[in-house]
């Protein structure tokens, strides 16, 4: 941890390109509560070279993954109905299914400064060529701030993760700033349940 931290805190922004978006293809939950697999899956997906799209309900149980998305959940993850997949899970999931650089380790960083996420976002976009993932509430309760992909949902007391892909602006104008990421959910799962987003 104190490794990435300090690589995050030497590292230059202003070396980084303004912006960059990995072709990181997204997938869809298999089921209504595997948002954390889905998301790792996205991830390991782009670290073995898997280019294929295939955004289909059952995409993420398909030929077309590098670890399909139950391998993940039984492996690392083991979300439940009742309360998705934890942080500690989340992360030995993306530090386990993917394949990863020689030293790197995602990392868990809680009530960051935006400063430090975009600069997260760009050092493992750009300098790691991975991505970054991200637990999220998409559209909170009270909050004007949203994941465009839930613009249509009720706002509420959601638990979410996404995978972020990309970049825009720089860590010095947040109001310009833009984070590209795939959204595993909405519309309805493998079962037919409904899900935002």
């Amino acid at each position: 941890l104190s490794t990435k931290l300090a690589l995050l805190n030497q590292l230059s922004p202003a070396s980084f390109p303004s912006s960059i978006v990995l072709a990181q293809h997204a997938r869809h939950q298999y089921l209504y509560y595997w948002c954390g697999p889905a998301t790792i899956q996205e991830i390991a997906n782009y670290s073995d070279n898997v280019t294929s799209i295939d955004t289909s309900r059952d995409g993420g149980q398909g030929v077309n993954n590098f670890l399909i998305q139950s391998a993940i959940d039984s492996t690392w993850t083991h979300a439940t109905p009742s309360g998705g997949t934890t942080a500690a899970n989340f992360l030995a999931g993306l530090n386990g299914a993917p394949w990863l650089p020689s030293g790197f380790q995602y990392v868990q960083a809680h009530q960051q400064t935006w400063s430090f996420f975009h600069n997260s976002i760009q050092t493992d976009t750009y300098y790691y060529d991975l991505g970054i993932a991200a637990g999220v509430n998409p559209r909170k309760s009270g909050s004007s701030y949203y994941l465009y992909s839930w613009r249509n949902a009720p706002a509420g007391d959601y638990g979410h993760y996404i995978a972020i892909r990309g970049y825009s602006g720089d860590n010095s104008h947040q109001s310009t700033s833009i984070a590209y990421y795939n959204d595993t959910s909405g519309g309805t799962d493998h079962n037919g349940v409904y899900m935002d987003g």
